[in-house]
């Protein structure tokens, strides 16, 4: 192949032959694929775009709830009933807590308040028994008096009668001598000195009935303290009975604390089980949880405001657990389901997370397995805790690209 040359003057003033084919051909793939290659970048760069995303955490939660169950005041489980996946029905047996205090002499406060309440117990035992022998003397010495009245009742008639026989008889008698008085055959003397016994026998029978009058008082009144007895020993055993019953309660609540038995407020499976048996137990910390069984998990998120106003219902999200790496296990897939109108503080979520700012929460439907076909369900657990990337907007990178410039130009001249 011939090859032209072209002089060319060097810098030492001498002509100098570069072959001309090998300069205009050599270069051309070069000068092409360069070509090529930024043409391509500005299609990809016009084409592609830049996702803007937002970070936030969250927790699988059980769609229909979940009951937490704490100690009602601080003590000491001494009994677990059950253990983490266990079934229980409503009402069923959870733990034992003992609230007992223990007192610088040796035993509990509780023990010592039981000790008194049995003693009083005893007490009323004594009382109770009392009163049916305290009813039984008083109805008989008021029988006895009933009847010893009765009998005086019986012997001041008779004193009556026998009085009224001798007022009349001596009665008669003044006046028979009252009509002989005034024939002048008795003398007024004798005549006043009948009189004088006459006027005796009123009196003594006046006194008779009189005496009569007093005994059937004391005998109504005796036999209405006798009728009384029963009726009155009912109202104070009444007394005792409540007095004792509400003893009993009491000691029954002092035995409770001793050992509280907490029952289960629902059916459910057993989860989150956070106590051992001899730990001290803290009423702001949940001993366990119950998860009603065959209820379904979700995703609760909290996106922080800032944030929300690009969250829509069936929106997808990508979600990576923290006890499963997304590095090994790869990312799982959601679907917003709902978000919540209201904003929530930190302070007020409850849950095992707590979010750094003023939160909106966001519920998530889980999907079972990812691109990689990877699947999570049966080792996922309420409370889990989780991150998920929710993607804001996409920007093309040209858009991207020429808004930072001008951004940029536009701080260059405004400083």
């Amino acid at each position: 192949m011939a090859v032209e040359f072209r002089s060319i003057p060097a810098l030492s003033g001498q002509a100098q032959s570069i072959p001309l084919g090998l300069n205009n051909r050599g270069w051309a793939p070069v000068t092409g694929f360069i070509a090529v290659s930024v043409a391509v970048a500005l299609v990809y760069a016009n084409i592609a775009a830049y996702a803007r995303k937002e970070r936030v955490s969250g927790y699988l939660a059980p769609r229909e709830g979940m009951a937490r169950v704490a100690a009602p005041q601080p003590g000491i489980l001494t009994h677990l009933y059950v253990k983490n996946g266990d079934v229980v029905k409503e009402g069923d047996p959870l733990f034992i807590l003992d609230t007992s205090h223990a007192l610088a002499g040796g035993g509990t406060l509780d023990e010592a308040v039981a000790a008194g309440l049995r003693r009083q117990l005893a007490l009323l035992d004594e009382q109770i028994a009392a009163e049916s022998q305290r009813v039984r003397s008083e109805m008989e010495r008021l029988d006895s008096r009933v009847a010893g009245l009765a009998q005086q009742r019986v012997s001041l008639d008779m004193q009556r009668q026998f009085q009224v026989q001798r007022a009349a008889v001596t009665e008669e008698r003044l006046k028979s001598l009252s009509e002989l008085r005034g024939k002048g055959y008795v003398s007024e003397a004798e005549y006043r000195a009948r009189e004088e016994a006459w006027l005796s026998q009123r009196q003594n029978l006046a006194a008779i009935e009189q005496n009569i009058t007093a005994l059937s008082a004391e005998l109504a009144q005796a036999r209405i303290e006798r009728e009384r007895v029963p009726l009155d020993s009912a109202d104070r055993l009444s007394r005792l009975s409540a007095s004792q019953a509400e003893l009993r309660q009491r000691l029954a609540e002092t035995d409770a604390q001793r050992g509280r038995v907490a029952h289960a407020s629902m059916a459910g499976r057993v989860m989150s089980l956070q106590a051992g048996v001899g730990q001290r137990l803290d009423p702001a910390k949940p001993v366990l949880a119950l998860l009603k069984d065959g209820s379904e998990l979700q995703a609760e998120l909290y996106v922080p405001s800032r944030a929300i106003g690009f969250v829509k219902p069936g929106q997808q999200v990508r979600l990576m657990y923290d006890a499963f790496p997304y590095q090994h296990f790869g990312t799982f897939g959601g679907t917003v389901e709902s978000v919540s109108q209201a904003m929530s503080m930190p302070q007020e979520v409850n849950g095992p997370i707590q979010p750094k700012e003023p939160s909106y929460r966001v519920t998530v439907n889980l999907e079972s397995e990812n691109k990689n076909g990877n699947s999570l369900k049966s080792n996922l657990n309420p409370e889990m805790t989780l991150n998920s990337d929710i993607i804001l907007e996409r920007i093309n990178i040209v858009s991207f690209i020429v808004n930072r410039f001008i951004s940029y130009n536009y701080g260059v001249q405004k400083f």
